[in-house]
Parts: structure tokens; sequence; C-alpha cells
């Protein structure tokens, strides 16, 4: 069974959801919380170590693209 885009899963309860603002709004939450707060949030999502590595290695930035 193919997965679903979360702006899929949205649309089809009848809303609209747009990935980039949902993310962007995560990370705004994120920068904007105290330290513990924002470390907690961010353990909720799962994320180990290397995973948060692998992210910081790959990570794009604008005039990469």
């Amino acid at each position: 069974m193919p997965r679903a885009s979360l702006a899929e899963v949205a649309a089809q309860a009848g809303l609209n959801i747009e990935a980039a603002a949902l993310v962007k709004g995560f990370a705004q939450l994120l920068l904007a919380s105290d330290d513990a707060l924002a470390l907690r949030n961010f353990d909720n999502l799962g994320w180990d170590v290397g995973e948060l590595a692998w992210t910081a290695k790959t990570w794009e930035l604008a005039d990469q693209a």
C-alpha cells in the first residue's frame, strides 16, 4: 500500500495543509521555545543522534539548489 503525504491525508479530511508551511511552523516553534522544551519536542520525533548527524551532513542551503 503506497504511503500518502500529509497534504494528501489532510485533503481527504477536507483540510488544506501545505507541507512546507507545516515544516516551517514546526521549526519556528522549536526556535521560539526554551532549550528544555525544544529538546523534549525534538526528542518526541523519535530521531537519534545518528539521524541528526546525517541531516546536518546532508542539509542543503538555498544556494545549493
